[in-house]
């Protein structure tokens, strides 16, 4: 955004409204303001585009308390130069400065001015992406819990069965679920009764289903994944990152990353540290920025990663772990999972060329942080 635009528009988009203002700034520093609201519905988001276009509107910036931007988002992004804002940003920008305007004045006035930092928006891709992988997530959390289920009814009928991390006990019951106790009741030594008989086959119903939805979204995810298959297999180099895993990260992140300028700003984006205080990474504190839902499945990535062994991940954590502890290790861990991503996407290199230089760039950061110290 630059001084150059004549006329921009600063957007208010709520569940029901939008709400638009298009200033209009002259050369002899004279502004024209016009206001218009729309419904929000998707059949009128093309009176808002010829609304725009009839100003000659290059420019617009929007504010959205909720998620209902996307949808006028999307019938904006190829016809505008769009940007994403919070309140917050217009809270640290000189706020007290326009006590007296309404934030669809003060949002096309910070565009003119070059004042108002965009936030990343992913593609249409990435959005549907984000759905499916975040749906598979949910549903076998649903199958975890139906597994739970079914321990504790055979524990109620006095089987105790072994820890459930190992699911071979479970899959004992469902195959033989239906109808078929006396294998059941020959293996544990127990008679089980009619009302554990109906919850056992209610769960293993629903175990099912679960499976056939999992194996649906799958499909559909790896259909969609086919462009980025030679990205996927070099994330998978990474000892311990499985195709699952891959996907549910690449799925947040994004296939390019001409929106970061760096490693470091990726992780800041994602919430593993800040790029005001790298600290916070080593001492295990994380802020309220970041995402969930790529926090959750870098947890899972680095987990796998460190319990492979003789890797080189999995040493350098070990190597980390006397002196800062589990959790500040294993965000450093999370840390070398986007910067492998990063690097692999932006400079199309491998994981065997990058371990190398990753494990110097760190040696060089501790000896740098313990030398100030």
């Amino acid at each position: 955004m630059d001084g150059a635009c004549r006329s921009v528009c600063g957007m208010l988009i709520d569940e029901n409204v939008i709400k638009a203002c298009i200033t209009t700034f002259e050369s002899k520093g004279i502004t024209k303001i016009k206001k218009k609201s729309f419904d929000a519905s998707c059949s009128r988001i093309s009176d808002v585009k010829n609304w725009l276009k009839t100003h000659e509107v290059k420019s617009v910036g929007v504010i959205s308390p909720g998620p209902s931007w996307r949808s006028v988002w999307g019938g904006l992004e190829k016809e505008f130069d769009l940007c994403l804002t919070h309140k917050a940003d217009l809270e640290n920008i000189c706020f007290n400065d326009y006590n007296c305007k309404e934030e669809t004045e003060i949002i096309a006035e910070l565009i003119y001015k070059g004042q108002l930092r965009t936030k990343y928006v992913p593609s249409i891709l990435i959005w549907e992406l984000r759905d499916l992988t975040r749906l598979r997530c949910s549903l076998v959390h649903n199958i975890a819990l139906l597994g739970a289920q079914i321990h504790n009814t055979m524990q109620k009928e006095g089987v105790l069965l072994p820890e459930m991390d190992n699911d071979e006990n479970t899959g004992f019951i469902k195959k033989y679920i239906f109808n078929k106790w006396k294998a059941i009741e020959s293996k544990w030594n127990c008679e089980i009764s009619d009302h554990s008989k109906f919850l056992l086959n209610y769960y293993s119903s629903c175990l099912e289903n679960e499976e056939e939805k999992i194996k649906l979204v799958s499909t559909r995810i790896d259909q969609t994944l086919l462009p980025f298959n030679k990205i996927i297999r070099k994330v998978m180099m990474i000892p311990g990152m499985y195709k699952t895993i891959a996907q549910n990260i690449l799925a947040e992140t994004g296939f390019k990353m001409n929106h970061f300028s760096s490693p470091e700003e990726l992780a800041a984006w994602a919430g593993v540290f800040t790029n005001k205080n790298k600290e916070n990474n080593m001492t295990g504190k994380n802020g309220k920025t970041g995402r969930d839902w790529i926090r959750k499945f870098l947890k899972e990535a680095s987990i796998s990663i460190v319990n492979v062994r003789k890797s080189e991940l999995s040493a350098y954590y070990n190597k980390l772990l006397p002196r800062f502890g589990i959790r500040a290790s294993m965000k450093r861990i999370e840390y070398s999972i986007l910067y492998f991503i990063y690097m692999i996407i932006e400079n199309d290199r491998c994981y065997s060329e990058l371990i190398n230089e990753f494990l110097k760039k760190e040696e060089e950061y501790f000896k740098n942080k313990d030398h100030v110290r």
